[in-house]
């Protein structure tokens, strides 16, 4: 248990630090401070406390990826949701943003998910390296400004991987040929540039 915590330390003191910065390194003195004293139960604590913390940065940083609404659509903050998933895709970070237009009784919705840091999403590659794993007719991979992406005609879905360590998800509310035309639009709004940089 010693050497666990020990190299959990090393592992969270060595990754980067952007804003929380304070919470979190106090949280790893902390944890050094009672490993010093042999109080592992203390020590785990502070750094379950500190790898929290670290993920909500994590997803707040992805949360800005996620494009602004496109004209004649809306977005309020409280659409706008950033977290850790403990089971979805085998955990990791995600952020997620709704984007919503209403004309009379016609309601649209788009909403793009962003899902970073779980070992499940490596599989999801077979999706992408061999269109043959994909099940049902429904189901597709078209090529989007030089992207491979999973279209699901039936879920009104696009998705796709990047670096293999993080997946965009762009649903749509129907699978109309202009809400596909919409999702598609908002897909390539998506900033991969600094998606790419941060989970190189």
């Amino acid at each position: 248990m010693k050497r666990f915590a020990a190299i959990t330390l090393a592992a969270l003191i060595s990754a980067p630090i952007c804003a929380h910065a304070d919470d979190i390194t106090d949280q790893i003195n902390e944890a050094l401070k009672a490993y010093k004293a042999k109080d592992l139960e203390t020590a785990m604590m502070a750094l379950d406390s500190a790898s929290t913390l670290i993920r909500q940065q994590r997803a707040d940083n992805l949360a800005e990826l996620l494009p602004q609404p496109l004209p004649g659509w809306v977005s309020e903050a409280d659409d706008t949701s950033t977290g850790a998933n403990a089971a979805m895709f085998g955990g990791g970070t995600n952020a997620e943003r709704v984007y919503r237009q209403q004309k009379d009784d016609d309601y649209k919705e788009i909403r793009i998910t962003i899902t970073g840091d779980s070992m499940m999403i490596q599989s999801m590659s077979l999706l992408f390296s061999n269109p043959m794993f994909m099940s049902g007719r429904d189901q597709k991979l078209v090529v989007i400004d030089g992207r491979k992406v999973m279209q699901d005609s039936a879920e009104g879905s696009l998705t796709t991987m990047v670096n293999n360590k993080a997946l965009v998800v762009v649903n749509a509310s129907s699978n109309e040929p202009a809400m596909m035309d919409a999702a598609k639009r908002y897909f390539n709004a998506v900033n991969f540039k600094k998606l790419e940089a941060m989970m190189k």
